[in-house]
């Protein structure tokens, strides 16, 4: 009868030991992608995914298909001639896909590395093969164009 209890225990513990693994490993490979920018390339966890150059003294980011100069995406930081005054900035963010221009104040203190893991996370940029999903893209868009240059007065 002792036997059959023990027995009971241990595998009552394996079973647990066994759930407690599956957990860690699901909320391990739910971590956000982590994305960098480095020599020319933008890596998803250390893979090369696509290029990029920067223009304007790194306030505009261009960003490509891999070993390419097929451009999938542009990343324009507007401080508007106001150095020392950020209430003004924005970001122009610019999609071949379907020629879409997003226009925020939302992303301005973000930069092109933490705009991409953003891209990502909300499924605009597929993490697997890099290519942009157009419904999120549009879901993105109506979540943030604030439509700014449309607003501006231009002298």
């Amino acid at each position: 009868m002792k036997l059959y209890i023990c027995h009971r225990i241990l595998l009552n513990m394996k079973k647990k030991l066994f759930l407690l693994t599956a957990f860690l490993g699901l909320f391990l490979s739910l971590q956000a992608q982590k994305v960098d920018l480095k020599k020319g390339y933008v890596l998803f966890d250390k893979v090369e995914m696509y290029s990029y150059e920067k223009e304007q003294a790194g306030n505009f980011t261009l960003v490509y298909k891999k070993d390419t100069k097929d451009l999938l995406f542009s990343i324009l930081f507007h401080s508007n001639g106001t150095v020392g005054y950020s209430n003004d900035d924005y970001l122009k963010l610019y999609f071949t896909e379907g020629s879409t221009i997003i226009e925020t104040t939302q992303l301005a203190g973000i930069w092109p590395a933490g705009l991409i893991e953003r891209f990502i996370k909300r499924g605009v940029i597929n993490p697997a093969d890099g290519s942009i999903n157009p419904e999120n893209l549009k879901v993105f868009a109506a979540q943030y164009d604030e439509k700014i240059s449309s607003r501006l007065i231009i002298r």
